[in-house]
C-alpha cells in the first residue's frame, strides 16, 4: 500500500485546493491510502470531512515553520502514517514541511506551482528546491519559464513535470437549462472570474462600449464577485451598457451559465492555467483572450478562438465583432474547442501523474 499525503495549509478555497481535493479523491479511488492534511477548519478540510475523506488538521500560521513544536508534530504525523509521497501547494507548505520531510525520509516530495511568478533566489529556496523536492509540477509552460528567471539552476529541469489543469466530466450534469434565456436571439458573450484587476473585466466593458457605438446588438454575462463590483457597475452606467451587460454575481451552476452564452471572453492579464478557459472549451465555446501568459497554450488563434494583442481594446472589440458579423464561426470554433478539451480530461492527467511520480 502506497501512503500519499496532500498537504495544503491554505485557509480559503482556490484552484490549488480544488486540485488537491480532486486528486486526493481520484487516488483514493485507485486504491492508494490518501490523507488530506492542512490547516484546521480550512475550507479544503471542511469539504473533505463532509465527503468522509481521511483528514488531519494542524494549527498553522504564517510563521509556523519557525515553531519547533509544530515541525515535530508534522514529522510525527508523517512518520506514524508511513507517508511515501507528499504533495504540497504553497511556499508556506514547503517551508513548514522541509525539515519534517527530511527527518521522515519521504521518498517523493512534490510541489505544485500554480501561478507564473518568479521564485526568489534565497538560500532557503535554493535548499528546498535542490535538496528537498523530487518533482515540481507546473500547470503551464509559462509557469515553468517563470521559475528559472532569477536562478536558472534553482532546480534540475528533469524534475519539472508539466501537468495542465483537468476537467472532470462527472462534475457536470448538463440538463440543458440556462441561467439566462435569450428571447431576442442575440449573440451572447460570457465571462467568469473574480472581479479584480487581474481578470480584466473592465476591458470587456470598454470593448462592449465600442461595439454598441458601432450599432451592434448583443448581451454580455459576467459571473463572479469581487472588490471591483461597484466600480464595474459605475462603468456600466457610464458607458450606457445597462441593457447589454448583466452582472450575475457568484454562480455555482456552471453548466447553466455555459449554456447561456455563445462565446467566452477572458481578458485576464495573467494565469497559471486558466480553469475558466478549459471549462469553456469543454462546453464547446470559442474563446477570445489576450495573447499573454499561459493563454496561448490553451487557445489556438483562428482555430478555437482569437488571441488579442495584450491591452489592445480596439482589437478585442474587432475579434468580438467577427462573431456578430459571422455567427457561423461560433459553431465552427466551438467544435474545435470541444475537440481540444479532450486533452484536459482529468483521468488522463491523473494517470500521467501516477506514472511519473507514484510509479516512476
Amino acid at each position: 500500500m502506497i501512503n500519499v499525503c496532500f498537504f495544503n495549509s491554505e485557509k480559503k478555497w482556490g484552484g490549488g485546493e480544488k486540485w488537491h481535493f480532486k486528486m486526493a479523491k481520484l487516488f483514493s479511488g485507485q486504491g492508494y491510502n490518501v490523507i488530506l492534511a492542512g490547516r484546521n477548519n480550512s475550507e479544503l478540510l471542511l469539504k473533505a470531512h463532509r465527503e468522509n475523506m481521511n483528514i488531519r488538521g494542524f494549527n498553522i500560521g504564517k510563521y509556523s515553520f519557525l515553531n519547533i513544536v509544530k515541525i515535530f508534530q508534522i514529522y510525527k504525523f508523517l512518520k506514524k502514517n508511513n507517508i511515501d509521497t507528499i504533495f504540497m501547494n504553497s511556499s508556506i507548505d514547503l517551508k513548514l514541511c522541509f525539515i519534517p520531510c527530511k527527518m521522515a525520509g519521504i521518498k517523493n516530495v512534490v510541489y505544485r506551482r500554480g501561478m507564473p511568478h518568479p521564485i526568489k533566489n534565497t538560500l532557503l529556496n535554493r535548499l528546498i528546491f535542490s535538496e528537498m523536492l523530487t518533482k515540481l509540477i507546473v500547470n503551464s509552460k509559462e509557469i515553468e519559464r517563470s521559475i528559472f528567471i532569477n536562478n536558472d539552476k534553482i532546480i534540475s529541469k528533469d524534475k519539472v513535470l508539466l501537468l495542465y489543469n483537468g476537467i472532470d466530466k462527472n462534475d457536470y450534469k448538463n440538463n440543458g437549462k440556462k441561467l439566462y434565456n435569450n428571447d431576442e436571439s442575440l449573440v451572447i458573450f460570457g465571462n467568469s472570474g473574480r472581479l479584480v484587476e487581474q481578470k480584466g473585466q473592465i476591458h470587456l466593458l470598454e470593448a462592449a462600449k465600442i461595439l454598441k457605438e458601432k450599432g451592434h446588438s448583443f448581451r454580455i454575462l459576467i459571473a463572479g464577485k469581487g472588490k471591483l463590483e461597484d466600480y464595474l457597475k459605475e462603468k456600466i452606467n457610464e458607458y450606457n451598457l445597462n441593457d447589454e451587460v448583466i452582472l450575475l454575481g457568484f454562480i455555482d451552476k456552471i453548466e447553466e451559465f455555459m449554456n447561456s452564452m455563445d462565446i467566452f471572453v477572458f481578458p485576464s492579464y495573467f494565469e497559471g492555467s486558466a480553469n475558466a478557459i478549459v471549462e469553456a472549451m469543454y462546453f464547446g465555446k470559442p474563446v477570445v483572450c489576450f495573447d499573454v501568459s499561459s493563454m496561448p497554450e490553451l487557445v489556438e488563434d483562428n482555430e478555437n478562438g482569437y488571441l488579442v494583442e495584450y491591452h489592445n481594446i480596439d482589437e478585442l472589440a474587432r475579434k468580438m465583432e467577427k462573431f456578430l458579423e459571422n455567427p457561423e464561426l461560433i459553431g465552427k470554433m466551438g467544435k474545435k474547442s470541444k475537440e481540444l478539451s479532450e486533452d484536459y480530461d482529468i483521468l488522463k492527467i491523473m494517470k500521467k501523474l501516477e506514472n511519473s511520480i507514484l510509479e516512476g
